[in-house]
């Protein structure tokens, strides 16, 4: 009796899968550069709108509203 076995996985990588492994630190790090990142963004976008809610509130009201 001969016995076939398969070479090819069950789940073949796609052809823009095949160079891209990035170890599990690289994705902590990538993660959090992205996070920062985006938190940064946030916080120079809501600057007008603390300056604003200041003048009718306390710049930490406004802070805390927003």
């Amino acid at each position: 009796m001969k016995i076939e076995t398969r070479t090819t996985s069950r789940h073949p990588l796609l052809p823009f899968q095949r160079g891209l492994s990035l170890p599990v630190l690289g994705k902590f790090w990538l993660s959090h550069g992205l996070a920062l990142i985006w938190m940064v963004f946030s916080i120079v976008l809501s600057v007008p709108w603390v300056k604003e809610l200041g003048q009718v509130e306390t710049v930490p009201v406004a802070i805390v509203i927003n």
